[in-house]
């Protein structure tokens, strides 16, 4: 009766059948094209055609940092990670690049998800791969100063601001590039005082007293499984820390660019947000059971967990032994599945949204130096995989659960696999630079070599490989640094973790290194003079 074409590749034929009644239709595909292109199918290389598409992808992914793992199923996930970090994404009008968090449900534009892809082809020294990933986001803007694509898919939800400026508070850091921080800072400026005059209107007292609500932006879409009762809509906590986060890198691309015309102001917007915020995080924390930790909606239960977390990382709004941060994170992991990981960071109460575990989770155990924890959840993650190492965005808890949510493959977990295992292996802990921070102790034991090269940091590029000799006691291997631009600041300490099994700690390292032991025997540390490259030898008992 009707065959409306819905889009490009779907017809959908339809037949209205009344009660009783029996219709019967037939659904031809015609051949006949097919037929005709028989003779150049049948005359096509199509061998030389795969040889071809292997070499592009080879090449690609070339470019990237190159990790040295030796347990084959960590590294193959994290390449096979990084390309999916390309294939989901489309060429877009004026000759764009937009990613887009799944290939099924959300197969359109987002500037969340796709921020951190940005962040992880920056970090793995991609920089102009990064750039064309996520300028269109950075283009979306309203006339008013919202920067959270008030026309676009992720209108209302207050993050993004935030989520946009770690891209530009991470490109520059890598790049050093202040063409980029110039083209972008006016954006970063009218994004912060824009946020200013939505909060200004939450400033309201109710019966002489100030709301737990006080000072945040107004109510806004949560997404992530955030919900006030049963509202997506409402004024939630982890949203308000990202957009305070993106007031204070406004305020440091200020400083950077020397517009004292604007440093004042810009540092008004981020202290009073920032005050407002903390306010709201210690009236509005629950209490547990001996701890108090960070809820999505101040003051009430409701909701995911998702984002609590990002008040250490990487929005840095509490310190990482503060007391919220400490009850958080022992909140998560009281409700843990039987594979290892945290329970209700999205939509579904009792299942698992795996990218949370180490986008959240893992990258604060690495913030607080707990390279075990971080090691564990990355194996937890990688073992719910596919064996092509896709994921659905959620999933049930239990072994052989049918019950999803979501995109059947999300980009986000991909994405905090990348960005996890780069953090494993070299991370900017504020000013100073950690390597081999939460690499799995058996990596190292294995006898094989561990590390990274030409990884792109805050600080410069660093390389370096380690390897285990049992018949010497000794670990063996080298780094190499080559520090950024002058100008830029370099680190005030950088530290080689070295970790073995069974309690092994290094006891002594060449004088030739220019390191010094750590004293507790978890590895070296150079305060200067690591510029250049230079052969380790630490002796581990």
């Amino acid at each position: 009766d009707e065959y409306p074409v819905s889009n490009a590749t779907s017809l959908c034929p339809t037949w209205k059948v009344e009660a009783g009644q029996t219709r019967v239709g037939w659904l031809i595909r015609p051949y006949s094209n097919y037929t005709a292109d028989l003779p150049s199918l049948r005359t096509t290389d199509w061998q030389a055609n795969v040889d071809a598409a292997k070499a592009e992808w080879h090449a690609l992914l070339d470019k990237a940092s190159r990790v040295e793992i030796p347990d084959a199923g960590v590294r193959n996930g994290f390449y096979a990670c990084l390309s999916d970090l390309f294939i989901m994404r489309e060429p877009v009008e004026g000759g764009l690049i937009a990613g887009a968090p799944g290939t099924e449900v959300y197969r359109a534009g987002s500037s969340g998800e796709t921020a951190i892809v940005a962040i992880a082809l920056d970090q793995l020294g991609m920089h102009k791969e990064a750039f064309d990933q996520y300028r269109v986001s950075i283009e979306q803007q309203g006339e008013n100063g919202d920067w959270a694509d008030p026309k676009g898919w992720a209108h209302l939800m207050w993050a993004i601001t935030g989520f946009k400026a770690w891209t530009v508070r991470e490109h520059y850091g890598l790049t050093g590039d202040k063409a980029y921080l110039e083209w972008v800072y006016p954006r970063l400026v009218a994004s912060a005082r824009w946020q200013e005059k939505e909060r200004a209107r939450t400033r309201v007292m109710v019966d002489g007293a100030r709301p737990l609500t006080y000072g945040l932006m107004p109510r806004g879409m949560g997404d992530c499984g955030l919900k006030d009762g049963d509202d997506l809509y409402g004024v939630f906590l982890p949203h308000n820390m990202w957009a305070v986060f993106a007031d204070r890198v406004a305020m440091e691309a200020a400083e950077v660019l020397g517009r004292t015309e604007d440093v004042a102001e810009l540092r008004g917007i981020y202290e009073t947000g920032r005050a407002d915020l903390l306010d709201a995080l210690e009236r509005g924390a629950i209490a547990g059971d001996g701890y108090r930790w960070i809820p999505g909606v101040p003051g009430k239960t409701c909701g995911s967990r998702w984002g609590a977390l990002n008040a250490l990382f990487p929005c840095e709004t509490l310190k990482p032994d503060h007391p919220l941060i400490e009850g958080t994170m022992r909140h998560l992991r009281s409700n843990m599945s039987p594979g290892g990981l945290p329970l209700n960071t999205g939509w579904m109460p009792a299942g698992l949204w795996v990218a949370i575990a180490l986008d959240n989770l893992a990258e604060c155990h690495l913030v607080r130096g707990e390279g075990d924890e971080a090691a564990g959840l990355l194996y937890a993650t990688l073992n719910h995989g596919t064996p092509l190492y896709t994921w659905c965005e959620e999933r049930g808890a239990e072994p052989g659960v049918k019950e999803i949510s979501g995109d059947r493959q999300h980009l986000w977990t991909p994405v905090a696999v990348v960005r996890a295992v780069r953090d494993c292996l070299v991370m900017e802990r504020g000013d100073e630079l950690h390597l081999a921070l939460g690499t799995h102790r058996d990596w190292l034991a294995s006898g094989a070599t561990v590390g990274i090269s030409n990884a792109a940091t805050h600080f410069g590029t660093v390389s370096y490989d380690l390897r285990y000799d049992a018949s010497t006691h000794k670990v063996l291997g080298k780094v190499n640094f080559q520090p950024a631009e002058a100008g830029r600041k370099p680190p005030s300490s950088v530290v080689m973790h070295v970790r073995l099994p069974g309690g092994m700690h290094a006891v002594s390292v060449n004088s030739e290194s220019n390191a010094a032991l750590i004293p507790d025997g978890s590895g070296i540390v150079w305060r200067s003079g690591l510029a250049g490259e230079h052969a380790l030898q630490v002796e581990v008992q």
